[in-house]
């Protein structure tokens, strides 16, 4: 996958997809299923803001179904199955357990009926047929039940638990990677680092989209019959000149944040947590991660420009405490904090006013600008992660009527999930692989890269020539990710290898030692000064908030 901006510049495409998050990857992939000729440009890295800070469960929508909205619970549970069918590697089965006091609509009796709607719901969309992908039924827990497997509850009130199973991504950023790389096997041209600056008409109803490549520092045109502006909380950017200027209300935005810390819980299941004192008490998910637990979410109302976020000390102080009042035993500081994913999400406000609870978006928004003088363009508001699938039919129909959209089980899947068992897949690399290298590096290669991981494997041994049949600790695995990240997958930053292509850097600081053999291989591959490499390090630096040591 490798950047072409003269292709880019010099093409004229049915669509062009500015944005290339989770909503904008999936829409190129599935506009390019479709043969129409596609790019996609973005102006950081691909899944860099947003899109890569969640707490990485792929919800079937259990949660809907407290409201009635059946249709949003079928709608997820359909998207769940599809994404465990196309990225095997990446999407598996997690339970989740709830622990459930006292009586009523957030009781036992309440919550088994939820179970029951919600199994029914989804009996033909629970899983594919493969043992690692099934999922069971919902099921309520004794009290006896729920303190074996979550410890140091509190007791007063506690008649049991919830449990029902949703799935999770293992590398959030990877799953948006694949969409992209899968896009470009089918035709797309595709380019991270390319900000789309403004959109006017040619002679022959084209619309022209200036460009600004910030890598070289170029500015570009891009051609296209047709825009989608998916950018997330960038939206408003490219509405905001004179065309634009003050046809309709801002898209607004909140601030979401969860913090990783060390194992808090049993890593079996994800729990969700409430003061149970409190009526009024925010439902807090632990969720085990790679060997963590990702702990949230937090949301805040943001009223600044999307390029100013960042996440500070007093919000996750308000996380903690609030987290601490609904699992006391937790006594979680400040200090415990290994890292902190955020990022902006659509929410509404009433009259132009903010609520004192943050009103978050249900259903995405298609916002056509027929009526802003700019035809067959569209801006597209995403708000949740698992339904990118049913977004980009909606949105592709909506663009090009006459489209036929593949069915979601026939079409292929995706670069790197190409595994009709994932089982017996792991168990093959296991076998053939273990005299080389660990099997925890190994299991973690596979579940980051699925069928791209001998690639991997390949690339460190060609370049561990002088020792390429010695065990796995010689073999330099990281350097074979730094490589493939770089030749093979578009990354031009450090922190696109520590924070996106590969797992090194998401769950917290990276060791020193890392970051210099990576800058080194970087700026041997893409002839970096040796000021440029301390910049890139200091920039991967910089990512993390200063107050986590």
């Amino acid at each position: 996958m490798m950047r072409n901006i003269e292709k880019l510049a010099n093409t004229e495409f049915d669509l062009l997809v500015v944005g290339g998050g989770i909503n904008g990857a999936v829409l190129s992939w599935q506009a390019s299923l479709a043969g129409l000729s596609v790019a996609l440009i973005e102006q950081g890295d691909f899944a860099q803001a947003t899109s890569a800070n969640s707490q990485k469960i792929i919800h079937g929508g259990l949660r809907y179904l407290q409201h009635l909205d059946i249709h949003r619970t079928k709608q997820s549970l359909r998207e769940r199955k599809h994404l465990m069918w196309l990225a095997p590697h990446l999407i598996h089965p997690l339970p989740c357990t709830m622990p459930l006091y006292g009586h009523g609509i957030k009781g036992k009796e309440a919550l088994w009926l939820a179970l029951r709607l919600f199994d029914l719901i989804g009996r033909d969309h629970n899983g594919i047929p493969y043992p690692s992908k099934f999922i069971p039924a919902g099921r309520i827990l004794s009290a006896d039940e729920t303190n074996r497997l979550i410890p140091n509850l509190t007791q007063k009130g506690l008649n049991g638990a919830a449990q029902w199973y949703d799935a999770m991504c293992f590398n959030t950023e990877r799953l948006v990677l694949s969409f992209v790389k899968s896009a470009q096997k089918m035709g797309a041209v595709v380019a991270n680092y390319v900000k789309a600056l403004k959109v006017t008409h040619n002679k022959d109803s084209l619309n022209i989209v200036t460009s600004h490549d910030t890598l070289s520092e170029q500015s570009l045109d891009i051609r296209a019959k047709k825009v989608i502006n998916i950018t997330g909380p960038w939206i408003n950017d490219l509405l905001n000149y004179p065309k634009f200027r003050d046809t309709r209300p801002k898209v607004a935005f909140a601030s979401g944040i969860n913090i990783i810390t060390n194992q808090l819980l049993p890593p079996s299941t994800a729990v969700g947590l409430r003061n149970p004192q409190d009526n009024k008490s925010r439902l807090y998910f632990v969720v085990p991660w790679r060997g963590k637990s990702i702990i949230g979410t937090e949301w805040f109302i943001y009223h600044d420009h999307p390029d100013h976020f960042k996440v500070n000390e007093w919000q996750c102080s308000q996380l903690i405490a609030g987290f601490n009042s609904a699992y006391p035993s937790a006594k979680l500081t400040l200090n415990d904090v290994l890292h902190v994913h955020g990022g902006l999400v659509p929410c509404t406000q009433k009259n132009g006013y903010w609520t004192k609870e943050i009103p978050i978006l249900k259903h995405f928004r298609i916002i056509d600008h027929s009526n802003d003088r700019i035809k067959r363009m569209v801006s597209v508001v995403g708000v949740k992660y698992t339904t990118g699938g049913n977004v980009a039919e909606k949105v592709l129909r909506y663009m090009f009527p006459s489209i036929s959209i593949t069915p979601p089980l026939s079409r292929p899947q995706l670069s790197g999930g190409e595994i009709e068992n994932f089982s017996t897949f792991k168990a093959k690399i296991l076998h053939k692989w273990k005299s080389k290298i660990r099997e925890d590096e190994l299991v973690r290669l596979v579940l980051n890269y699925g069928t791209e991981t001998e690639e991997i494997i390949k690339i460190a041994i060609d370049e561990n020539i002088s020792s390429p049949e010695e065990r796995g600790d010689t073999l330099d695995i990281l350097k074979g990710e730094t490589l493939f990240a770089v030749r093979e997958e578009m990354a031009q930053k450090l922190s696109d290898v520590i924070m996106r292509r590969t797992d090194r850097g998401t769950a917290g600081h990276v060791a020193e030692s890392d970051l210099t053999k990576i800058s080194l291989l970087m700026a041997k591959e893409l002839d970096w000064t040796e000021a440029r490499r301390i910049s890139e390090i200091e920039e991967v630096h910089n990512g993390y908030p200063p107050f986590i040591k």
